[in-house]
């Protein structure tokens, strides 16, 4: 299927958001994209989805390299292999993703919400997660290299772990 280059626009209530021209072979310009949004395999490098709400969203194996996530609700969304590598994912809502295999490295992660979320297998190299929520969080299978954990220090000062710093400071 040949891949299209389109222009996508959410609108949120008192709000317009443009994003960036995305390659997607499955969407159409005339899609909507919203919280049952189908964006499997999609290319969204450097789109703008700040404070969007796009819980079980699948964007399994999509290109997702420095997209803003900033506040969103990304809920029960499903990232397996999906490539986010220096993406804005702060103070967002990761509440039961799927992360599986996924690059997350140099991501921004502080202050986001990873209740339940699956991260067996990501690639979080340089990743900050500096205040995050981990509570029942699947983090097996985890190379700790660089990482900012949840109390703010760094795993590659801890043992290249974080397993014994998952709790943010002062909470």
């Amino acid at each position: 299927m040949k891949s299209k280059n389109l222009s996508l626009i959410i609108i949120i209530p008192f709000s317009i958001l443009v994003l960036a021209t995305i390659q997607c072979a499955r969407v159409s310009p005339t899609s909507k994209v919203d919280e049952t949004s189908q964006l499997v395999g999609c290319d969204m490098t450097d789109a703008d989805l700040r404070g969007v709400s796009l819980r079980n969203a699948n964007f399994n194996g999509a290109i997702l390299r420095s997209t803003n996530f900033r506040e969103a609700n990304l809920s029960g969304a499903i990232f397996y292999s999906a490539i986010l590598s220096g993406s804005d994912l702060s103070s967002a809502n990761l509440n039961g993703s799927d992360m599986r295999c996924a690059d997350l490295s140099d991501c921004n992660l502080s202050g986001t919400d990873l209740t339940e979320a699956d991260f067996s297998g990501a690639n979080i190299k340089g990743a900050n997660f500096k205040n995050a929520i981990m509570k029942n969080t699947n983090l097996s299978t985890i190379v700790w290299n660089n990482v900012i954990c949840p109390d703010g220090t760094n795993s590659n000062e801890n043992g290249f772990s974080c397993e014994k710093n998952l709790k943010p400071k002062n909470k």
